[in-house]
């Protein structure tokens, strides 16, 4: 009878979720409007006026980071 032997692996598995919304902010009519329209959105996300939740979620995807048994 032939004896099987269990092999393991460790992988490492990279789990990236994306959020995303989109919001209004209101910024003076100049040629630098778009700037300034992404730096107040910045801005009140990084003060948590802007938070994102589940509500914002749009994929998740899965991916092999490190494959400790693989020979490099």
């Amino acid at each position: 009878m032939t004896e099987t032997t269990s092999k393991t692996r460790k992988i490492q598995v990279e789990i990236e979720e994306t959020l995303r919304r989109v919001v209004t902010v209101e910024v003076p009519d100049t040629p630098n409007s778009d700037n300034m329209a992404i730096a107040e959105a910045s801005k009140k996300y990084r003060e948590e006026e802007i938070v994102l939740d589940s509500g914002d979620y749009v994929c998740t995807s899965f991916n092999i980071v490190n494959d400790k048994t693989k020979t490099e």
